[in-house]
């Protein structure tokens, strides 16, 4: 099933970390730049990030989906102290955040977190309408160990979505691809491309179709109406 990463696209509800560089606090998350981009919370002083929230909304959604197999969420963070050190990461709906799914960042090396399976804000389960939902987002909260150094930085947080598309989509997609090559398709290809629809709709065309679903390929698309 396809699977993306939403990747920040604007800030959102929380604004508790700052710019270490970049352009932006939300382009500074789009990639595993390291240092290149990226914020950071605390002062290095114990406790100073302790529930200090940064959070974003997220964009390059599907169009279009059936079914969300699963939600995860990603990091690449880092601190420069002698001691342990952690973040949160969370699912976002504006200002209600998901169940905690931590890190530890050990000091001085980049550690790249998830994806880890994270809940839906406000609890239940993922569905197709929660992706095109305007306010969802990615959020990442500072240590909450209070002895903890706490000095942090993250250059990469993103949900990634697992999902299926409507029936039919990935066959449309394919067909309107090469449509113009319709006509070097072979009769002894049907088979194949039936269980290639199949995998992918669950619809079956079987065998009884294959040679009138063939000549149908191989028709003139010029002069075909579709209506």
């Amino acid at each position: 099933m396809p699977v993306v990463a939403l990747l920040p696209s604007a800030d959102g509800a929380y604004g508790g970390w700052s710019l270490g560089a970049g352009a932006s606090r939300w382009t500074a998350l789009q990639s595993d730049d390291d240092h290149s981009t990226f914020l950071r919370t605390g002062d290095g002083t114990a406790g100073a990030s302790e529930g200090e929230t940064m959070s974003y909304v997220v964009g390059n959604k599907p169009s279009s989906i059936s079914v969300v197999n699963s939600m995860k969420v990603r990091s690449r963070g880092y601190t420069p102290e002698d001691r342990i050190s952690g973040h949160g990461m969370y699912a976002a709906f504006g200002a209600t955040l998901s169940g905690i799914v931590g890190t530890t960042l050990s000091s001085g090396s980049w550690v790249t977190t998830g994806p880890s399976t994270v809940g839906r804000p406000g609890g239940g389960t993922w569905g197709p309408s929660d992706i095109s939902n305007s306010t969802l987002g990615v959020a990442i909260t500072g240590g909450n160990v209070a002895t903890w150094e706490t000095t942090q930085d993250c250059t990469s947080l993103w949900l990634v979505l697992d999902y299926s598309p409507p029936g039919g989509a990935f066959v449309r997609q394919l067909l309107r691809k090469i449509h113009e090559k319709f006509h070097n398709i072979q009769l002894c290809e049907m088979p194949a491309i039936a269980h290639i629809v199949w995998a992918e709709t669950r619809e079956l065309i079987l065998p009884h179709e294959y040679v009138q679903a063939w000549r149908e390929l191989r028709e003139d698309r010029n002069r075909v109406i579709y209506v």
